[in-house]
């Protein structure tokens, strides 16, 4: 005979499911919804700036995660990416800050090619030659993928009814950097439809140490000047055209802030900072509860009191600051310790035994 579980087991059991590494997670019902999630959906923002454990990798994955007959998205994670070959792909006839425009360009145009072979709004013939030239893998093979690209053959180009494009990895490039550029993004601009395609950025501080020398950090802070660039050069280049290109930059705020560029104040326009405080903090944990309690249908319209009453014997904790007595509810409490971050407060949620069933 099955026995139903009680309000308090199930919780319990969906909380052994809760994941630190957000990579790790599959469940999407747990994603909290905050506010900005819907400007990011809606392609308006291309930077996603917060602090780190402040939940930018959740992010990616929720919005790669969230395709549709019109949304496409590849995210690119560069956890152990090999940055030397962004580096050997400086082009000098820039600025310090703009010299790896044309290597992020040329990353991200054929992520977007990528994409546009999913996509059943593109003529058929179209998509069958993307397919045929442009099944990468971004995802699980970045360094290879990247590798690829760079050293086969460019021998491409628009035509009235269909492209052309050499893929031959035994010829030498036909064309420079700068060349094969241009062709893609007038590519795109011909044959991409109205659909939304998501590139986005993870793990970019995966090359960032604090105690890399002077010249290791300019040439870093460099990159990604050039990258955040690139990104704002295409999103305004395809607005202008009603394409809906949209590459999408995860960092953390005390990277971005170091970043020296002139036009940086620019790219506020297109950018969500990731400010968490106690309130949202509270909202995610009792969304997430709920999210657990999906199948007890009196659950759906609980309000956040009772639903804490519900599940927490003493409501009230006790402690002293500085000698003096303080008196919380049992949530505050728990966000004590998690410094205003989602990841601390999952991880805590996830580690406490007691009367905190959280």
């Amino acid at each position: 005979m099955n026995v139903q579980k009680s309000p308090v087991e199930t919780l319990f059991n969906s909380i052994e499911d809760w994941k630190v590494d957000a990579r790790a997670t599959s469940e999407s019902l747990l994603f909290y919804k905050f506010p900005g999630i819907s400007k990011l959906d809606d392609g308006q923002i291309n930077f996603v700036i917060g602090r780190k454990g402040s939940g930018k990798t959740a992010i990616a994955y929720y919005l790669n995660g969230n395709e549709s007959y019109d949304k496409f998205s590849t995210i690119l994670s560069f956890k152990n990416f090999s940055f030397n070959l962004i580096y050997e792909n400086k082009d000098r006839s820039y600025t310090s800050n703009s010299q790896y425009i044309l290597i992020w360009k040329f990353i991200i145009y054929n992520a977007i090619c990528s994409l546009m072979s999913k996509s059943e709004r593109i003529d058929s013939s179209i998509s069958a030659q993307l397919k045929e030239h442009f099944s990468l893998d971004f995802q699980s093979a970045l360094s290879g993928t990247v590798k690829k690209l760079l050293g086969r053959t460019l021998e491409f180009s628009v035509l009235g009814n269909g492209i052309s494009y050499g893929n031959s990895e035994e010829s030498t490039n036909s064309g420079s950097l700068s060349e094969r550029v241009e062709i893609l993004e007038k590519m795109i601009g011909h044959f991409a439809d109205d659909s939304k395609y998501f590139v986005l950025f993870d793990a970019l501080d995966d090359d960032y140490s604090a105690s890399s020398t002077a010249l290791q950090q300019q040439d870093y802070f460099n990159m990604l000047s050039s990258l955040l660039s690139a990104v704002a050069e295409i999103r305004f280049h395809f607005e202008q055209i009603g394409k809906r290109i949209v590459p999408v930059i995860f960092l953390r705020d005390d990277i971005y802030d170091q970043i020296q560029y002139g036009d940086k104040n620019k790219w506020n326009d297109h950018r969500l900072s990731l400010n968490w405080n106690q309130e949202r903090l509270e909202d995610m944990v009792l969304y997430r509860m709920k999210a657990g309690l999906r199948e007890f249908e009196e659950f759906s319209t609980i309000g956040k009191s009772e639903l804490l009453s519900m599940f927490f014997s003493d409501s009230i904790y006790r402690y002293k600051v500085r000698g003096r007595p303080v008196s919380v509810g049992i949530l505050k409490y728990m966000l004590r310790p998690t410094h205003d971050r989602p990841r601390d407060i999952i991880y805590y949620a996830i580690t406490q035994r007691g009367p905190i069933p959280i």
